[in-house]
């Protein structure tokens, strides 16, 4: 006995085919959104671990510096003019370090140029560096100056003995654009320029 094939109707084909365009259409439209989020992680996590770096650079230059807590600017200085900031470092002369003599101890700046900063010895006193030394990571253009970024400040305490360096670093993925700032707090950024905001306070060992 045979058995009647049934063959599909038009109608069916066409319902088949929208359904399965739907299905393929998902999966591409899912492909794409996965593909935009990974590159704006990457984005983000790219931005933050520059300027983490520039962060624990800074960190470590407060970390060596010296000086005299009853003296202002005796072993750090914030020059917002020329947008640098200098530590005092205690140098190592005939084999022996001099904490209490100043006039052999160099001074390490970071200057910002543009949106790049660049790190620079200027012997005995604070200085500021150019584009020649060493290039150090990018800040966005108005880190000195955008009311809403705490200006880098030294916080001393001649009664207790206490001195801080505070700095807040802000960067985007095109620091050329500005800070992004939502009323007068600093934003995220965007999608395609993505803003990382890092802030420490650090202590330094020769005071």
């Amino acid at each position: 006995m045979f058995k009647r094939l049934r063959a599909l109707t038009l109608t069916e084909l066409i319902i088949s085919t929208i359904i399965v365009s739907l299905v393929v259409g998902g999966v591409f439209s899912a492909e794409f959104a996965m593909r935009s989020t990974s590159k704006q992680l990457t984005d983000d996590i790219q931005v933050y671990l520059m300027t983490q770096a520039l962060a624990d650079y800074i960190r470590q230059s407060v970390r060596r510096t010296h000086g005299d807590i009853t003296t202002a600017n005796s072993g750090m200085s914030v020059n917002a003019g020329t947008q640098t900031i200098c530590f005092r470092m205690d140098v190592e002369v005939s084999g022996t370090y001099t904490p209490n003599i100043y006039t052999d101890d160099n001074w390490h700046c970071f200057t910002l140029v543009g949106t790049n900063v660049y790190a620079c010895d200027t012997g005995t006193s604070a200085g500021t560096c150019t584009a020649a030394g060493s290039f150090a990571g990018t800040l966005v253009s108005d880190e000195f100056t955008s009311p809403a970024i705490p200006a880098p400040q030294v916080t001393a305490n001649s009664a207790t003995g206490d001195l801080y360096f505070d700095i807040t670093l802000v960067s985007r993925k095109d620091p050329s654009v500005g800070a992004s700032v939502s009323g007068s707090n600093l934003a995220s950024g965007s999608a395609v320029n993505p803003q990382t905001v890092v802030r420490f306070r650090q202590r330094p060992s020769g005071f």
